[in-house]
């Protein structure tokens, strides 16, 4: 199983499925310390992310607790 390297994307799109607005909130600001083009949706719960996730194709990574 070899090491699979990827290039720098100029955007991400991130779903973050969390129910306390507020956690979602630090979540954002954990990602802002990235320094890249992040776009973040939000689901407070599954059922929701999931309908996200068919809507919307462009999405790299979910965060969900």
């Amino acid at each position: 199983m070899g090491l699979k390297i990827t290039e720098k994307q100029d955007k991400y799109t991130i779903l973050i499925v969390e129910d306390e607005e507020v956690n979602c909130l630090y979540l954002e600001i954990l990602l802002e310390g990235f320094e890249l083009n992040l776009k973040t949706l939000h689901a407070k719960h599954g059922k929701e992310a999931v309908e996200i996730c068919k809507e919307n194709s462009e999405i790299d990574f979910v965060l969900m607790d």
